[in-house]
């Protein structure tokens, strides 16, 4: 399947990072500080790894989960009421 709208780290609003865990089951403390930091903050994913004890291809998966989540919300939300 190729990349819809990626989520750019740096650039994801924390309400929206929020909205989007809810979709998850991501629930861990280092999990959730360290998805913050990386895509959020717009810090590299190997220094949130190392800061949080944390496998870069953990990582990299729930990245990828929450790309996902965010595709599936913006192609959904043309059925939304917008008057």
């Amino acid at each position: 399947m190729p990349e819809k709208n990626k989520l750019v780290p740096g650039e994801v609003d924390p309400a929206n990072l929020a909205g989007l865990l809810r979709f998850t089951d991501i629930h861990g403390e280092s999990v959730v500080a360290a998805l913050r930091g990386h895509l959020v903050e717009g810090l590299k994913q190997a220094d949130v790894c190392r800061e949080f004890n944390m496998k870069p291809a953990l990582l990299s998966r729930k990245v990828a989960d929450l790309s996902a989540i965010s595709d599936i919300a913006k192609e959904v939300s043309v059925f939304t009421d917008k008057s």
